[in-house]
């Protein structure tokens, strides 16, 4: 698990004033090919302290050590897809190849 905070800035408005957050992720692993994924972001005021849950996600890092791909083809053992879903939609079916 990590926790921490940091600042962001809306870069579609170009009036936005950077706000504060706090972040905690986790992965997890309970034995099987993959890993567990998730996330949850708050609102800070300007003191740090939380004033509203923001945004959630969770997902998967599966490591490809055999099988087949999504197309059929073969797994060569050095990557891996991260799959992810967001409650405000983002992420959502997307799928992320990780080569290591």
């Amino acid at each position: 698990m990590w926790r921490g905070t940091g600042r962001a800035l809306d870069h579609t408005d170009a009036d936005a004033k950077p706000t504060q957050f706090g972040q905690q992720i986790i992965f997890a692993h309970d034995g099987e090919n993959y890993l567990t994924y998730s996330s949850r972001v708050w609102k800070l005021d300007d003191e740090g302290n939380q004033v509203g849950l923001d945004h959630r996600e969770t997902g998967f890092l599966a490591n490809h050590r055999q099988g087949r791909d999504r197309s059929g083809g073969a797994f060569d053992g050095r990557g891996g897809d991260f799959l992810w879903e967001s409650d405000q939609g983002a992420g959502v079916g997307d799928h992320v190849s990780i080569n290591v």
